[in-house]
């Protein structure tokens, strides 16, 4: 069965357009409304929608909808590197092999030079808890998460058969992305040292520049070793967490490459942080 479910606006998610996805899915359940409970407009248009139907309790009735970003700016830095297509096409080719928890797929639709859509279950239906970018994580929680890619990475880890099927996220849009990172390092690297202040010292401004200016160097260099399936913005915003153990949010940024980071953007500086890599490397 094909269905079109492309959406411009919170205003299309109508009744209508749940009743395609449910019959897709469920034939048979009846929608009887569909409305937004909150839209947030960032690099993507958020919308967590309230949905009745007549189907079963384990069919979620409060749906997480990601559009292209109504801010036109967010709209225009996110086109290049067609973040929402990716994470379409992720969840449609590859999240059914990932060893980890991710959201319930409802419908994942993309059509280049259209638009792109992405609905999911809402966590929150279930008691899952989704994660902030301003959390930090404690020792005990970054290790749980750091134990998660591990099983993401190991299971990935050289395989040919599964680099082949995911190899389109190694192609030309994250080779673009990828030389825009090398192209900014620098202006951006001056801008976040000087936002941060003292809290970085001093003494690290020069390594920090050294990295920024080699960065395209440095990059091929590791992208000699193994390669595998890494999440590459792995911050307290992009997970979320079920029974205390964390799942991944955002696979806009899955890619192939060496490894995912998540203590240096979790942890409070400085002593958890010191502690927890540590115990890590131990």
């Amino acid at each position: 069965m094909k269905y079109d479910v492309l959406a411009r606006r919170p205003g299309d998610l109508t009744v209508e357009w749940a009743q395609q996805i449910v019959n897709y899915r469920h034939p048979g359940i009846n929608v009887s409304a569909a409305h937004a409970v909150s839209v947030d407009i960032g690099t993507t248009t958020r919308i967590r929608l309230a949905v009745e139907h007549d189907g079963p309790a384990t069919m979620p009735r409060r749906w997480f909808v990601k559009l292209p970003s109504l801010a036109w700016r967010a709209r225009m830095i996110t086109a290049l590197p067609r973040l929402l297509h990716t994470e379409v096409r992720f969840y449609r080719e590859a999240a059914q092999v990932v060893p980890t928890a991710l959201p319930e797929v409802l419908a994942a639709q993309s059509e280049p030079g259209i638009g792109a859509i992405l609905v999911l279950g809402d966590l929150t239906e279930f008691g899952a808890i989704p994660g902030s970018p301003g959390d930090t994580l404690t020792p005990a929680q970054a290790a749980l998460v750091v134990e998660q890619l591990a099983r993401l990475h190991a299971h990935f880890w050289s395989r040919a058969d599964f680099m082949q099927t995911l190899g389109w996220l190694a192609g030309p849009v994250r080779r673009l992305e990828d030389g825009l990172g090398t192209a900014l390092a620098v202006p951006l690297m001056k801008l976040g040292l000087r936002r941060a202040g003292k809290i970085v010292p001093y003494a690290i401004h020069a390594l920090a520049m050294h990295y920024a200016g080699h960065r395209s160097r440095i990059m091929q260099f590791l992208s000699n070793a193994p390669q595998t399936l890494v999440h590459h913005d792995c911050h307290p915003g992009n997970l979320f967490w079920n029974k205390c153990l964390p799942g991944f949010l955002d696979c806009s940024s899955c890619a192939l490459g060496r490894v995912s980071e998540t203590l240096r953007t979790s942890l409070p500086l400085p002593s958890p942080r010191r502690s927890g890599e540590r115990t890590k490397r131990a």
